[in-house]
């Protein structure tokens, strides 16, 4: 993929594109995916027994499938290893169909680790798929018959003065309206010709950035010097910042809230800035509290709403699985489920000193909040942002899903003997090595994480399941009846 790179022209200085994205068949090659060869055909398995469909150089090439084997072909869901004269060239995971992909699959080639993921019809690329470079870029969109057509989004290499380009695609170049985002915040809206920008329009201008904001964590009082530091950040362009903080650390408390237990909660003023609006307030409850009582108490109680609500800065990453029980992110998962949009800022390690970094990351996270990705959180959205500990060896952002899965639980309990009783025995919580427990994907959180980059990513309150609401409601026939 990296080997077809090029430059379409000097207006597009630094501008990469997929010229050789992968066509066709589930057995690609990167370098031999423009036109289908008379090369394509049927290979047989190492063992002989299974055929699959490949694109190139069908007679130099093999395979192994941990799948099942029908009429001879590979059927069934499985993992499949290309071979080519006896080396390792591909790895798919998926279902196939007499020996063809069909529906969803991910495909990574071994030799540098480039990954596609996304639908298949036929064994062609198909729908809705993403491709993930090593270099760095990566397109997430819509195929037609193995090219990028329709809409999508391409982000570039870190190294490219633009950001991304998101708009209209044919035949794997950018062809249609579209917008191209520049790293230094220039914004180019047109329409694209066979991947050049031929007619600029008028680009809207962005949006102001939120007015009153809602500060709070998990972490509770304790860490008040990290509100103070983002609440003074945002004065500079929010109109009225409330930050509201549980009177105790509330860590691993998720969306828990004393509110919809008791149907109160008590609250303390603690200070008010009238010069830059900061107002601040103790609350004996949990972040989802402090959440409500600034959307139905406080700005409700003025007539006004929330623009915005930033839970952090929490002490350590939540990456992966830790989103689950994060107080943090249970802030921000409240307030999206009141439909205010929100955001959860995690990344400063407690066992360090804050003195020097603190400052740069609330200047940060201030930054943020005035660039356009807030403005495109929808109702029952937000985002978690997870920043490396070491921001001096920082290799950029990236917007990534979670990893959801793990081979391990990233802990286990462990029994203690040392403080057992004779009635009870005493179980203690103990961390595993999180970088051998986690399927480290490189489109994953995880693992853009450790490899220090911050990672932002969407999540939804919504749990819903369209896709897969069919597969359970043919079983609705099936579900015992109640007994009268």
């Amino acid at each position: 993929m990296k080997k077809n790179k090029r430059f379409r022209s000097p207006w597009f200085a630094g501008l990469v594109l997929f010229q050789a994205l992968p066509i066709a068949l589930i057995l690609l090659n990167l370098q031999h995916q423009s036109k289908r060869t008379a090369d394509a055909g049927w290979i047989s398995s190492e063992d002989g027994q299974c055929k699959v469909f490949t694109n190139y150089n069908y007679q130099n090439r093999s395979f192994n499938w941990t799948g099942d084997c029908l009429n001879g072909y590979a059927n069934g869901y499985g993992e499949l290893e290309l071979l080519e004269d006896g080396r390792r060239v591909l790895h798919l995971k998926g279902s196939l169909t007499n020996g063809k992909v069909e529906g969803k699959a991910s495909m990574q080639y071994l030799d540098d680790g480039d990954l596609y993921e996304g639908n298949f019809e036929h064994s062609t690329i198909q729908g809705i798929g993403h491709f993930y470079n090593d270099d760095g870029d990566h397109y997430e969109g819509t195929y037609e018959k193995g090219s990028r057509s329709g809409n999508g989004i391409y982000w570039y290499p870190p190294e490219s003065p633009l950001l991304k380009y998101e708009g209209e695609w044919r035949k794997n170049r950018q062809h249609g309206f579209g917008r191209l985002y520049y790293r230094n915040g220039k914004i180019e809206t047109g329409v694209f010709k066979e991947g050049e920008l031929v007619e600029k329009l008028p680009t809207k201008p962005p949006s102001s950035p939120p007015k009153n904001i809602l500060i709070t964590n998990d972490d509770g009082i304790e860490d008040m010097a990290r509100l103070q530091c983002l609440a003074e950040a945002f004065s500079g362009f929010a109109d009225k910042i409330l930050i509201a903080v549980s009177n105790q650390n509330r860590s691993s408390t998720s969306n828990l809230t004393q509110i919809t237990k008791e149907g109160y909660v008590k609250v303390k003023e603690l200070a008010i800035d009238t010069v830059r609006q900061i107002y601040t307030y103790q609350v004996e409850g949990y972040p989802g509290d402090c959440v409500l009582f600034g959307a139905l108490g406080f700005f409700m109680e003025q007539g006004e709403t929330i623009d915005l609500v930033v839970s952090g800065i929490n002490g350590g990453g939540n990456i992966g699985v830790e989103w689950f029980g994060s107080g943090t992110i249970g802030a921000a998962r409240t307030a999206a489920l009141a439909k205010i949009p929100a955001i959860a800022v995690s990344g400063i390690d407690e066992d360090r000193n804050e003195g020097k970094s603190l400052p740069r990351i609330c200047q940060w996270v201030a930054e943020l909040l005035q660039s356009p990705i807030i403005e495109s959180i929808k109702p029952l959205e937000y985002l978690t942002v997870s920043i490396p500990e070491d921001i001096d060896q920082l290799k950029g952002v990236k917007v990534l899903e979670r990893a959801i899965t793990f081979d391990a639980p990233p802990f286990f309990l462990e029994k203690s003997s040392s403080e057992a009783t004779t009635e009870t025995d005493h179980w203690q919580l103990r961390p595993l090595d999180r970088a051998d427990v986690y399927d480290l994907k490189a489109h994953h959180d995880v693992s853009l994480y450790y490899q220090n980059y911050i990672v932002l990513v969407p999540m939804s309150v919504d749990e819903n399941m369209p896709d897969r609401l069919p597969s359970y409601q043919q079983y609705e026939g099936k579900i015992p009846t109640f007994p009268k």
